[in-house]
């Protein structure tokens, strides 16, 4: 017989893994599109984990530009997330208009 502990774990559930795996590739996806050293630095900052002045030392650019790096191009792809939601929202509630799905 399975207890209540077997029910009581902190793992997330299969729907919001894939939900999650989703969400990444979206993210990934929107990364390629950026100018080639923007994507390189963020993904060394948030991906590898590497300190803004490692990652100056290694492309060869202030700090501050690695900061400027990071924050436009998260920018970048924060709007583009925002602008693939609201059409994706709008094409469901076409969709919902016509009746397709009642």
């Amino acid at each position: 017989m399975l207890g209540i502990k077997a029910f009581d774990d902190d793992r997330p559930s299969p729907e919001r893994e894939a939900a999650a795996r989703s969400d990444f590739d979206r993210v990934r996806e929107l990364l390629s599109a950026l100018p080639e050293r923007s994507r390189r630095i963020i993904e060394k900052r948030k991906f590898d984990g590497l300190s803004q002045r490692e990652i100056a030392s290694s492309e060869g650019i202030s700090e501050g530009m690695v900061e400027y790096h990071v924050y436009q191009g998260i920018k970048t792809v924060i709007r583009a997330l925002k602008e693939q939601d609201e059409k994706m929202a709008q094409h469901l509630g076409e969709h919902e208009q016509k009746g397709h799905w009642r």
